[in-house]
């Protein structure tokens, strides 16, 4: 199951090491080290500002994800944060 989250430019950058890390950046980090998972860029070596501020997270279940959803919207450099929908055909088909 994966979690889809948008991070504000500022911290982006700094997630993706293009910039020095700053307080929001250091709070995202701590909340994915707590819950043991990690903020994995979904497009790694953009340029582009917008498709630098798109993470992925990779959780076991459904529960965890509520709870890193929570715990990330938190935070102020949280845009947005949703599971991502199932990649598999409707049943029946």
């Amino acid at each position: 199951m994966q979690v889809a989250v948008h991070i504000a430019a500022e911290a982006a950058r700094s997630l993706h090491r293009l910039a020095p890390e700053n307080r929001v950046s250091r709070e995202l980090r701590e909340v994915a080290g707590r819950l043991g998972v990690d903020l994995v860029p979904l497009f790694p070596g953009a340029h582009d500002p917008e498709a630098q501020s798109q993470f992925i997270v990779e959780v076991p279940d459904a529960q965890s994800a509520e709870r890193l959803i929570r715990a990330l919207m938190k935070s102020s450099a949280t845009e947005s944060a949703y599971v991502t929908p199932s990649a598999e055909l409707p049943a029946g088909l």
